[in-house]
């Protein structure tokens, strides 16, 4: 970063992206001092996720949506309106570097593009337009964007282009094994805690081949951390958690389980708003953030407990509406209740997912008659409606009844139209009649002047 404007990590999911960025390298510039650091996921909308992390801290609730408003019209303006925020912010330490990191970058392809694609580019141009500023500007920004390798084709087409060119990338590769054994007992003693014997060796062995494995070994140590005693942790305690690859799995089936049967079926409901299922059913899904509009209204309650059990995270989105989002991609990957969720649902999400585009359309663009839905796309819709409310947002279910009632109202003009046309019709028909008759030429006339036929 210090040569570079652009660095892209390439690297797969649960290959240590996040963890060298954020514990590795924005400490060490830090420790170095005249840095100043941003970091973002895209999420649905990247010039909001920008907006919401340049907030001063200590508004209140109205200055902070007030102010992100403004933040979001300025960055929308392109590259010249980015700079000037960027500028503004970084006024009151002149001097300094600024390092904007934007983890997760595949999610401009997922769910920022799917979203609103024109945004999505909007944000990729900005962002090439700040790798290639003069580096003497008023303001020296850098950039560190981290993608998963499985994106890399995605990110070949259109602006992103130049962030994968190969002086760019900094290949994240998976840990070895003395790396593996080294990031577990590090920490532990600096703490001063210790490992049974055989321990290491064994949860090293557990993730041999395991893809995305920081993730899980993540957890299983948080987890083992809770269960130490003398400041050691044994082998039965990992034994308990069911090893390192189950210990996900079996502490999210835990949390499931716990719940009623309603309130398991409510999560399911949940859950499976927060995976942007795969267009091939082989595929697995990624994770999406959703505003509570995407949650249905009768589900919303049980969120806080779903939170506070660390399998969703929440922040604050435009207007400081909650965000929520799956903990982390490894659930998805890894924990088999939720893969089988988001599989038997996967072709209704896939459906929900266009009808929230075309909603999308239609509010973008002033409610719109033309944006909402009609034929055969409404008939599929309301027989959704009717079959599957409780998985369907208010906003997904106001979108269908306002479609209806515009096609409803057709039809009735489409009546009134066809009886007014009969009318008309009918009128035209006698006046011509009473032309005709005025001036000789009506039936009536004909028998009386016209050739007699026998």
């Amino acid at each position: 970063m210090e040569r570079e404007r652009l660095v892209t990590l390439i690297g797969p999911s649960g290959g240590g992206k996040s963890s060298l960025s954020g514990a590795g390298l924005l400490p060490v510039l830090a420790d170095r001092g005249g840095w100043r650091f941003i970091r973002i996921c895209p999420g649905d909308d990247p010039f909001d996720a920008l907006a919401g992390a340049l907030l001063a801290p200590g508004l209140t609730t109205g200055q902070r949506v007030e102010e992100r408003r403004r933040l979001n019209a300025l960055l929308i303006e392109g590259p010249a309106g980015f700079m000037a925020v960027l500028r503004e912010w970084s006024s009151d330490a002149p001097g300094t570097r600024l390092l904007l990191v934007v983890d997760q970058f595949e999610e401009l392809f997922t769910n920022a593009q799917a979203g609103d694609p024109g945004r999505a580019r909007a944000f990729a141009v900005a962002l090439g337009t700040l790798a290639a500023a003069d580096p003497a500007a008023e303001v020296s920004v850098r950039l560190l964007l981290a993608l998963r390798a499985d994106f890399m084709g995605r990110a070949m087409d259109g602006p992103t282009a130049p962030f994968i060119a190969p002086e760019r990338q900094c290949q994240v590769g998976p840990l070895d094994t003395e790396d593996l054994k080294a990031a577990i007992l590090g920490p532990a003693a600096a703490c001063g805690v210790r490992f049974g014997p055989g321990l290491v060796d064994a949860m090293v062995a557990d993730l041999e081949d395991q893809p995305g494995r920081l993730p899980l070994l993540q957890f299983a140590l948080t987890q083992l951390w809770d269960q130490q005693q003398a400041r050691c942790i044994d082998a039965a305690a990992l034994e308990r958690l069911g090893g390192v690859r189950r210990a996900l799995s079996a502490y999210a089936d835990g949390v499931i389980d716990a719940l009623s049967e309603a309130d398991r079926t409510r999560a399911r409901r949940i859950l499976i708003q927060l995976v942007r299922p795969a267009e091939r059913a082989e595929d697995v899904g990624t994770r999406q953030v959703a505003s509570l509009r995407r949650i249905a209204d009768q589900d919303q309650d049980l969120l806080p407990r779903l939170v506070a059990s660390r399998l969703v995270v929440t922040s604050g989105g435009t207007d400081d509406e909650p965000l929520a989002e799956i903990a982390h991609e490894a659930l998805i990957r890894e924990w088999d209740r939720l893969r089988t969720w988001v599989g038997e649902d996967r072709v209704f999400r896939l459906w929900q997912e266009g009808l929230r585009s075309r909603l999308a359309d239609w509010e973008t663009h002033g409610r719109h008659p033309g944006y909402l839905l009609a034929g055969a796309p409404l008939a599929e819709a309301e027989g959704r409606l009717a079959v599957y409310p409780q998985g369907l947002s208010q906003a997904d279910g106001g979108y269908i009844r306002a479609s209806r009632q515009h096609a409803e109202r057709g039809r009735r003009r489409g009546r009134a139209g066809g009886g007014r046309r009969r009318y008309s019709r009918s009128r035209r028909r006698r006046g011509r009649r009473r032309v005709a008759m005025a001036t000789g030429r009506g039936r009536g006339a004909a028998r009386r002047d016209g050739p007699q036929f026998c």
